[in-house]
């Protein structure tokens, strides 16, 4: 015995979604259908097991446009007619692609009783994406191999020790994995002393011979590095001038790098850095409205705005943008620095000396925050404090000519 029914306008079937009717909604009205009195849809899947291939390649080809709502509605089908796990820590992944974190949560949430790894390192994504930090660290405590996402996880939470902890961890498990290094060096998050430690227990010999690593955190090999142009290696070159006070040349690389690719942010970091130096207020005030509109929740973008205000010299609108570059980013170490620049411009050292201070328990690893401090116990005579900060800085960036200066001045002060 067969019973018939009638579909309803535009109402989405699984069944009806792969009809020749499927492209032309009008033609659903009034159809209908027959099926046994006896049919089950979940027990009858396996009649749509032949579309898995299918379901498979629109996925694939929608996830290659970035079109992930309609590769989720395919993947969603998949699921429905198939147990592979796999396809369904897919289909958690895609979920997260989309921004649906709570979604995502919910479904990879049933793998965790199984410890699945990928389901818990899915699972802590969608937690820290929800700011829901200390969840994502009890899944992960006991869950050696995923020492970055640990480490970012610290680092969210303004635990910056235990975030470098997990960072040279990573190094020590990969000496290939370039964010942990990124973020050690770009965030000066090791004394210089650590460095050496961390450089000296990495196996190099098990590595190939383009991957090793050069003291202070630039890379090396047996070719010449410097013939390379990618941002990276330009990047160190542009630090390079900056430090030893080559203005012009540092702006000249760091303009090579965005014409080529105008987003890199640690690059425009340093840009910025470099216009204010050669007092280019203007090009500051355009790029400040521009990174505005492209990175409202970037810390160099209230930076440059903060720099522009440091150059005409309205310092309360400085310290505003520019406490706003590391509240956004709690690392920003060149926002930092301007905050303490700002007072020391005003002739207020006490205040001077506590930001540099702030910024200089922040990054062990920069001699800069060292510097100031120097600079400003120098500028009240406190020659004694300014020599011992000085000396400190120069231990850390010997070949920083500013230091040297400073040094020979304080010296001459004090007849040595």
């Amino acid at each position: 015995m067969k019973r018939a029914f009638t579909t309803p306008n535009n109402r989405k079937s699984l069944i009806f979604s792969f009809s020749p009717f499927a492209h032309s909604p009008k033609s659903h009205a009034n159809v209908d259908y027959e099926i046994p009195d006896n049919f089950d849809l979940k027990s009858d899947v396996s009649a749509f097991k032949h579309l898995i291939p299918f379901l498979k390649q629109e996925i694939n080809n929608y996830n290659n446009l970035g079109d992930f709502e309609t590769a989720l509605f395919y993947h969603e089908t998949l699921i429905g007619i198939t147990d592979d796990i796999n396809e369904e820590l897919e289909f958690c992944d895609l979920l997260y692609k989309n921004n649906q974190y709570h979604r995502c949560l919910a479904h990879a949430s049933k793998f965790l009783s199984i410890k699945n790894p990928k389901a818990m390192i899915i699972a802590a994504k969608c937690h820290i994406k929800l700011e829901q930090f200390e969840q994502a660290l009890c899944l992960l405590e006991n869950f050696d191999p995923v020492y970055c996402l640990m480490a970012s996880i610290h680092y969210k939470l303004e635990n910056f020790k235990r975030s470098s902890e997990f960072y040279r961890k990573a190094i020590l498990a990969d000496p290939t994995c370039f964010q942990a290094f990124n973020a050690l060096m770009s965030n000066h998050m090791l004394t210089k002393e650590e460095e050496i430690e961390l450089l000296q227990s990495i196996q190099f010999s098990q590595l190939p011979s383009t991957a090793n690593y050069a003291n202070r955190g630039i890379l090396s090999s047996q070719e010449n590095l410097n013939s390379l142009e990618t941002p990276f290696v330009l990047l160190q070159q542009a630090e390079r001038y900056f430090i030893t006070g080559a203005y012009e040349d540092c702006l000249t690389t760091t303009s090579k790098i965005l014409k080529k690719d105008p987003h890199v942010i640690d690059v425009l970091t340093l840009h910025v850095s470099v216009l204010y130096q050669l007092k280019k207020k203007n090009v500051l005030f355009q790029m400040g409205h521009e990174l505005v509109k492209l990175y409202p929740q970037k810390g160099v973008t209230w930076f440059t705005i903060g720099l522009y205000y440091l150059l005409i010299n309205k310092l309360d609108e400085a310290r505003r943008y520019l406490s706003k570059s590391y509240s956004l980013e709690p690392l920003f170490s060149s926002g930092w620095l301007a905050f303490g620049h700002s007072f020391a411009m005003a002739g207020e050292h006490d205040q001077a000396i506590s930001a540099y201070s702030s910024a200089s328990r922040h990054f062990v690893g920069c001699h800069l925050p060292l510097l100031a401090i120097g600079i400003e116990h120098h500028l009240t005579n406190n020659l004694q404090a300014a020599e011992q900060f000085l000396i400190e800085a120069e231990k850390i960036c010997p070949e920083d000519p500013q230091v040297q200066n400073e040094l020979g001045i304080l010296h001459y002060k004090n007849q040595k």
